[in-house]
């Protein structure tokens, strides 16, 4: 990279701006309820582990949950012990592996030998890229994952490239696996094992295997992972074949579980989930495959990483099951080719490319801005925007808070395109700063969608109704974060969906047929029934004498009349 003025600029230049957003990425984890159903799900799976001590059997609504391994929800549940079940304990290990992945993205542009400007860049991309940013902080699985799927690559890179530490850098890479496979099952070791086999087909290298301690790795990686893994099965005899065989190998070899979408699925969402440096991305890829520079061992680590995070992506573009989230854990491999890149190349084209990144973005969080904080505007527009009318007005008091973004993103851009060429690291950091500020206001703002997207707001005016003893039934439908507020679990009438094969091995835990409902309702004092103000009329036909305590457009409580 071109000096600034000096390299002490430099260094102060970027150590101010990962202090600031190191601020920045701390400071939202409670500043709105846990929506449904994900945030609320894996916030409350830990919650009952804390309170049963079962660290071994997951449950969902003291159901068993088997869907996913149990690092976070171990995580998660120490924190309840320590601090107590909130927001903030809730996203606190979420928020921390986001943050350890900015660290790991450091290691791994260290590898790529880029510099010291490389490896200050690489997580600064990181932590403004608007997709990392914004998942970083929500309660999901997929932060977890991502981040010891990229420990992993960087202790691979540095055992490849130092033949005197690679049995501990390989060890360490078993360990991270390991904690991958625990965050997210199988995943954690098919990935990296996809680069390693493409990289050795498609450079018609195979030497890097001699480094890989094949042995060695396996032994750290089940270490870690197989334990729990045992005992669960030991304890749930039906565990193996539902985890395996339906969550992973059916998932991705069938439409079983109804996430089917086009091949193309995940190309916008990188696109737009990578900005505001998204147009800097095919310079990278370029230069990481046709400029790589060998090791000693003649090993391409940029080209690996490469390979890597173009196998996620094309690895789940053709599973037969699609979330948007999965390709998270591509995304530090972009962010440090990216910074290799803007840290070794000269000329107009990464400045033009970030700008245009910069205009984009912040042209969409103004856009939004508009259309939701002024909906008659956006007829005149003839845009209609697909909202519920419960939705419109909690929208438009998040308006503003897209609106802040949008204006920090473009003041990135004047400035980016103002400073001189030789201040350019600085303007990078603008850009970075205003990438992650953006992302920060919309999880502020996002606490006006909670009336309509938690439990939150609307539990509180009927809590007081529910007795310590009192029976409550949630009929036909099933919130994730009404447990976690109400501190309690639900009995499930006429409702299985996620909870279906847990129900099947203890099909006392709910009651599957209305009429067998309508016979126990009120039979003791104080019973309560959630349900979908929809199905009021089915209700009151079937016979069920109710009080009406609470409603909103999506919930009626009731009592027992």
């Amino acid at each position: 990279m071109q000096r600034i003025t000096s390299a002490r600029f430099e260094f102060i230049t970027f150590l101010l701006t990962a202090v600031v957003m190191s601020a920045l990425w701390w400071g939202a984890l409670d500043t709105r309820p846990l929506a449904r159903p994900d945030e609320a799900r894996y916030a409350e799976i830990p919650r009952e582990m804390a309170l049963t001590q079962d660290y071994v059997t997951p449950r969902l609504n003291g159901i068993q949950y088997f869907e996913k391994p149990p690092l976070q929800y171990w995580m998660t549940a120490l924190a309840y012990e320590a601090w107590g079940p909130s927001e903030r304990t809730a996203r606190l290990w979420t928020t921390f592996c986001g943050f350890l992945t900015l660290i790991f993205t450091a290691w791994i542009a260290r590898t790529l030998g880029g510099g010291r400007a490389t490896q200050w860049l690489a997580p600064i991309i990181l932590a403004s890229a608007l997709y990392p940013a914004l998942l970083g902080h929500i309660n999901t699985l997929d932060s977890g994952v991502t981040a010891f799927l990229t420990g992993a690559i960087a202790a691979y890179l540095h055992a490849q490239g130092s033949q005197k530490h690679s049995r501990i850098g390989m060890a360490g890479a078993g360990i991270f696996l390991g904690l991958a496979i625990l965050s997210k099952g199988l995943i954690g070791l098919v990935l990296p094992g996809i680069a390693m086999v493409l990289y050795s087909l498609i450079s018609l290298n195979f030497s890097a295997w001699k480094r890989a301690h094949l042995a060695l790795t396996a032994f750290c990686m089940l270490l870690i992972a197989a334990p729990w893994f045992v005992l669960c099965s030991l304890q749930n005899p039906e565990f193996a074949h539902f985890f395996f065989i339906h969550e992973h190998f059916e998932r991705f070899t069938s439409t079983v579980h109804q996430r089917v979408e086009p091949a193309w699925y995940f190309l916008p969402i990188l696109i737009v989930g990578l900005l505001p440096w998204t147009f800097m991305l095919p310079h990278a890829l370029y230069s990481a495959w046709r400029h790589s520079k060998p090791s000693s061992f003649a090993f391409r680590p940029s080209r690996f990483v490469l390979i890597y995070a173009l196998g996620v992506l094309f690895f789940f573009s053709a599973s037969g099951s699609k979330l948007p989230t999965y390709i998270l854990p591509a995304f530090p491999a972009f962010a440090a080719l990216i910074a290799l890149q803007l840290t070794s190349q000269s000329g107009s084209t990464p400045r033009y490319a970030i700008g245009l990144g910069c205009l984009m973005l912040g042209g969409l969080f103004l856009t939004a801005a508009l259309l939701l904080g002024m909906p008659d505007l956006s007829l005149q527009w003839g845009i209609a925007l697909d909202l519920d009318p419960d939705m419109v007005q909690p929208y438009a008091l998040f308006a503003p808070w897209l609106g802040v973004g949008g204006g920090a993103l473009l003041l990135a851009s004047l400035l980016h395109f103002l400073l001189p060429s030789s201040f350019r690291g600085l303007s990078y950091c603008i850009v970075g700063l205003a990438g992650l500020i953006t992302a920060v206001s919309g999880l502020h703002g996002a606490t006006a969608l909670s009336a309509f997207n938690s439990a939150s707001p609307w539990v509180n005016t009927w809590r007081a109704h529910v007795g310590e003893h009192a029976r409550l039934f949630s009929i036909q439908t099933y919130d994730q974060s009404l447990d976690f507020y109400l501190k309690r679990t639900v009995t499930l009438v006429n409702f299985e969906d996620e909870m279906g094969f847990g129900l099947k091995q203890e099909p006392e835990r709910s009651i599957p047929h209305l009429e067998d409902f309508l016979k126990t309702w009120g039979t003791q004092p104080g019973d309560i029934a959630i349900f979908e103000p929809n199905q009021l009329q089915t209700l009151q036909a079937a016979g069920m004498r109710m009080h009406v305590l609470a409603q909103d457009s999506r919930h009626m409580v009731v009592s027992y009349k």
